[in-house]
């Protein structure tokens, strides 16, 4: 078979059990940033094979050292213009901008949304004055009847206002 497109090879690893779909979503390189749904479409699409044979299966049970090739995907470079919107600022300091803005109103890309998620995690994680803590909030501890005075976390922890 002759491939004149660019692929890659992906190894399943030792340890690992379970669907087609899965393994390659996990193992393609980051900068695809494919969800389970649009590996699922490749597959289908005869886009992914073993040895000389395409798989068209995604819920197929991959076994330990099995190889498949994965053809990439042509990268479309997008051109981003910027828009002259009238916006209604309502509030704007060094570090914030408030906009009051209408449903639909304004771009909403969702192209980059694991590698935006993963940046604005790392610039969180690297704020000085800012401590990280993951666990779900279970009640409110309010000082009055208007007023929250902090949170308890499934964990039992109680967070209180300084």
């Amino acid at each position: 078979m002759a491939l004149e497109k660019k692929y890659i090879t992906l190894v399943v690893p030792e340890n690992f059990s379970g669907r087609l779909d899965t393994f390659l979503q996990g193992s393609l390189p980051e900068k695809l940033s494919l969800s389970r749904s649009k590996v699922k479409s490749f597959i289908l699409s005869g886009n992914v094979g073993r040895g000389d044979k395409y798989v068209r299966d995604p819920s197929k049970k991959v076994k330990s050292m099995e190889k498949f090739w994965f053809l990439l995907p042509e990268i479309k470079v997008s051109k981003i213009e910027p828009q002259n919107i009238d916006l209604d600022i309502v509030f704007e300091d060094a570090d914030v901008l408030v906009v009051n803005k209408s449903a639909g109103r304004g771009p909403r890309a969702q192209s980059d949304r694991k590698l935006y998620k993963k940046h604005m995690q790392q610039e969180i994680q690297n704020s000085p004055n800012l401590s990280c803590l993951s666990d779900p909030v279970e009640d409110l501890v309010f000082e009055d009847k208007d007023s929250i005075a902090g949170i308890v976390c499934s964990s039992g922890k109680k967070i209180t206002k300084k």
